[in-house]
């Protein structure tokens, strides 16, 4: 099999960004940011790549996918492995090489370890046309001040399978040397002057789709390395970069969902528990953390978990409706809920399908790779630190816990965002805590759901009469309300009980 070494000596880094909205691609070329790096005219050709495998996808199955592009004359056949994909940032190992002729052949692999390893894939299996993607690239190269190196490339036209077309409209940046970070300055750059996405899936992937052809190896990133890194013994400053990295890309993973959805649904909540989770490490780390890779950080998360709070909000408010007798029979608040849900959805689909949290993550990003540790707890054990520093998180929630009382909210809402940070910061720290640290945090989960639960019915009566009174109110909706709000507060009492027995 390929060697790791030989696989980094071939790696492509590079963004993608889908263009949205009918957007005119040569306003790229207009861009400021772009135009004063640029260190030639764009020039213009068109590709077009034919893929192949076998008819049981022996290539695909083991990570790996062959193509033979035509340009203007020539062709050349590549090579790709698959490797990390992230907020539209694709990383995985590459090889081209001349090809005679459109028909495909690793004969012409000089790598000899490659050679072998592809053959003994295939066996004696014959490689068939997969997709073909047809499009015209305008590209150039750009070069920053610091002297980092990017290609950067508008990339128009389609891809085509046995099953029909889609189009391509997208930008495309490669590192050809320098630092990663300049693939995300770039991109938010454009991102804040041209409605675009982060374009998760490669023209090949999106291909798959069109082919309802599932394959984990492309869909997923390969988390083996930084598994490798969350042991006992690392140093914060091993661990703790890669770490929020990680979580991060997880909000990355979410937001790419959500870009994709014609209706919004679960990953609303899921892009805000990862970035809750992003927020409570950085606050368990923080005495570790610079203060100014902390500050602006934390910062710019709050601001993004704004603009999904509310819809989530009033997503929750129409759960408990439905979970409640009152449903079919307080019809005209469930109209007001599901107009409030409707209003909300707009907004939100707005804000995703324009790209205008785009540049908002890109930075966000920039800042989570450039997160720096103190010099002072550089080499101290990611496990030692952990355990110190939740240990005294539990010890400061048993203590609250045991002053908290009945229809007290305002201490509720402490002690249950106390809970939510502990759980949410362990949830992935559990490789380095001691077990009897992690036997403490399981037994908060069912407090943590009785909290939220009340703390949901505290704030969707203050909801409800708000909506009620932006409208003309009647007999009927205070009738309605009134009964909805009975049920609620039976529901208070027994969630309460639950919590303090």
């Amino acid at each position: 099999m390929v060697t790791t070494s030989q696989d980094e000596l071939n790696q492509e880094v590079e963004l993608k960004l889908q263009l949205l909205n009918g957007m005119a691609g040569e306003s790229l070329w207009k861009n400021l940011y772009v135009k004063n790096g640029l260190m030639r005219t764009p020039e213009e050709k068109n590709l077009r790549s034919v893929y192949y495998d076998t008819s049981d996808h022996r290539l695909l199955k083991q990570g790996y996918t062959l193509r033979v592009r035509k340009d203007n004359r020539s062709h050349t056949l590549t090579i790709k492995k698959m490797g990390n994909v992230a907020g539209g940032l694709h990383q995985r190992a590459e090889w081209n090489y001349p090809s005679p002729s459109e028909k495909p052949s690793v004969d012409v692999v000089e790598d000899q370890d490659l050679q072998e390893c592809l053959n003994k894939i295939l066996g004696e299996q014959t490689l068939e046309e997969l997709m073909i993607t047809d499009f015209r690239r305008t590209q150039s190269n750009w070069q920053d001040e610091d002297g980092n190196l990017l290609e950067v490339a508008l990339d128009e036209g389609f891809i085509e399978t046995k099953k029909g077309k889609e189009n391509i409209r997208e930008v495309e940046m490669e590192l050809k040397r320098g630092q990663t970070i300049a693939l995300l300055m770039m991109g938010e750059q454009l991102a804040a002057s041209m409605p675009m996405i982060p374009g998760n899936e490669s023209k090949f992937f999106r291909g798959l789709q069109m082919l309802n052809i599932d394959n984990e190896k492309v869909a997923s990133k390969d988390k083996n390395d930084f598994n490798q890194l969350l042991i006992k013994d690392n140093s914060l400053e091993t661990v703790l970069p890669s770490l929020l990295q990680e979580v991060f890309y997880q909000v990355l993973a979410c937001y790419g969902r959500l870009c994709q959805q014609e209706i919004l649904g679960e990953d609303v909540h899921q892009i805000r528990v990862s970035i809750r989770q992003l927020r409570s490490l950085l606050l368990l780390f923080k005495p570790a953390l610079t203060k100014a890779s902390y500050t602006p950080l934390v910062r710019k998360l709050q601001s993004l978990a704004k603009d999904f709070e509310m819809l989530r909000e009033v997503q929750v408010v129409q759960y408990h409706f439905h979970q409640s007798p009152c449903t079919g029979t307080c019809g005209q608040l469930e109209e007001i809920i599901n107009e409030e849900l409707s209003k909300e959805l707009q907004i939100m689909n707005k804000i995703i399908k324009r790209g205008k949290l785009t540049p908002l993550l890109l930075r966000l990003w920039r800042m989570v790779m450039t997160v720096k540790v103190k010099e002072s707890y550089r080499d101290q054990s990611v496990s030692r630190f952990t355990e110190e520093k939740l240990v005294v998180w539990l010890k400061e929630y048993h203590l609250s816990h045991v002053k908290l009382s009945s229809m007290d909210m305002k201490n509720l809402h402490r002690q249950r965002i106390r809970v939510k940070r502990i759980r949410y910061a362990a949830a992935w720290l559990r490789p380095v805590l001691p077990k009897k640290v992690l036997k403490n945090i399981k037994t908060l989960k069912e407090q943590q759901e009785l909290m939220g639960e009340l703390h949901d019915i505290h704030c969707e009566k203050i909801k409800l009469r708000e909506w009620i009174a932006q409208r003309q109110s009647s007999v009927d909706i205070m009738y309605q309300l009134g009964l909805y709000e009975g049920w609620q507060e039976k529901q208070k009492h027994n969630l309460w009980e639950g919590l303090l027995n």
